[in-house]
């Protein structure tokens, strides 16, 4: 199962990771999808987590492979956390949408995707 869509219209961001090491807690933070399946359907989960410390900043687990998962996850990773300097996922168009671009950038975080 494929969760990555990264033929959208949403923006495209460079890779400000390739190389380089985490400073410390909350410089870097990676952002993923995976799915679960649980009897006959799918569960998707998304995680940010501290490149630093490994530690799992954000999640939350949704029937539905949409922004609105992604957003909570961030929004809870940010009310736990402060900001990472670099945010970190791949190109799918959860991670590019309106909503999650703007809530980074708010607050002064640069986005990077691979």
């Amino acid at each position: 199962m494929k969760t990555t869509r990264s033929n959208h219209s949403f923006g495209h961001y460079p890779n400000l990771i390739k190389g380089i090491e985490p400073e410390g807690p909350d410089h870097i933070w990676c952002a993923d999808i995976t799915y679960i399946r649980v009897k006959k359907e799918f569960l998707y989960l998304a995680v940010l987590m501290d490149l630093f410390t490994r530690a799992i900043g954000g999640w939350e687990l949704s029937r539905s492979l949409t922004e609105e998962l992604t957003l909570a996850a961030l929004r809870k990773a940010l009310a736990a956390h402060p900001a990472p300097k670099i945010h970190h996922s791949d190109h799918g168009m959860q991670y590019a949408a309106g909503r999650y671009v703007e809530l980074l950038r708010a607050k002064g975080v640069q986005i990077s995707m691979a």
